[in-house]
C-alpha cells in the first residue's frame, strides 16, 4: 500500500493495515524458522542468505511502517481505545524515541 492509498484510508483501517504489517513481520521469524528446520540439507550459504534476504524485507516493511506511522501521527494519536492498536502504538513509539536516543548520543559524542 502506497502513500495516497494509505491517506485515502479512515483511522480503524489504517491502525489495521499497520498491526497487519506489524504481525507479519513478527511472523517472518517464525516462516523462515520453520522453512529453514523443514529443509535443513539446503547449504549453509543458501541459509545465511535466506536468512539476509528475511532481515532486509523485514527493514523494509518496518520502514514502510515507520513512514506511513510518521506522516499521520496526529490522526494516527487516536487508537480508537482498542488494545490492539494501543500496543502497536507502543512498539512504533518506542522505536521512534529510541533512534532519536541514538542519533543524539551520536552527535554528542562526535
Amino acid at each position: 500500500m502506497d502513500e495516497q492509498e494509505f491517506a485515502a484510508l479512515g483511522p480503524v483501517a489504517k491502525w489495521s493495515h499497520l498491526k497487519t504489517t506489524m504481525d507479519y513481520i513478527v511472523q517472518m521469524d517464525s516462516i523462515y524458522s520453520l522453512r529453514n528446520r523443514l529443509n535443513p540439507h539446503h547449504p549453509k550459504k543458501q541459509q545465511e542468505q535466506e536468512q539476509r534476504s528475511v532481515r532486509i524485507d523485514q527493514a523494509q516493511r518496518w520502514a514502510h511502517v515507520k513512514n506511513l506511522y510518521a506522516e499521520h501521527r496526529d490522526e494516527l494519536s487516536n487508537t480508537l481505545e482498542s488494545p490492539a492498536f494501543e500496543e502497536c502504538k507502543s512498539i512504533i513509539e518506542r522505536i521512534f524515541t529510541t533512534e532519536l536516543d541514538d542519533a543524539l548520543r551520536n552527535t554528542l559524542g562526535e
